[in-house]
């Protein structure tokens, strides 16, 4: 009777406190992309030397608390160490669209295959290639 009743008493704890257990995020990227603009109208994954590059982002049923993290690398490039971090961005969004921006201040990118890896609350969600190349004749 007294196994009874200690298997009882563990089964309602179980069964309170699972009702108790948030639920998991459910946020999802639903699209990312790169870009010459802000606003998302030039997509590319093919970028000049000069250009400054935008990973647009739209998440499906954002959450106040999740993180989204954009993680830019040179992969291979004419002036830089194999798989080079330029750059991590992390934000709260506060909006189903988040814009990460990677400028180089004046200066050309060096040529060749880059990456940004983007994250979500510290999975990996997506991986994006992108290439940059100089026109030199347009100079």
């Amino acid at each position: 009777m007294k196994t009874i009743s200690i298997i009882l008493i563990i089964s309602i704890f179980l069964i309170i406190s699972s009702g108790c257990v948030s639920s998991a995020n459910t946020t999802t990227v639903s699209t990312a992309g790169l870009y010459l603009d802000p606003e998302g109208t030039l997509p590319t994954d093919n970028f000049d030397a000069r250009a400054v590059f935008y990973c647009i982002v739209t998440l499906d049923q954002p959450s106040p608390d999740m993180t989204l993290k954009a993680s830019w690398v040179a992969v291979e490039t004419n002036r830089s160490a194999p798989d080079y971090v330029i750059k991590i961005d992390e934000v709260v969004p506060t909006s189903s669209t988040v814009v990460f921006k990677l400028q180089n201040a004046g200066n050309f990118w060096p040529t060749g295959q880059y990456k940004v890896f983007l994250y979500l609350d510290g999975m990996e969600t997506r991986v994006i290639d992108f290439d940059v190349h100089h026109d030199y004749f347009s100079e």
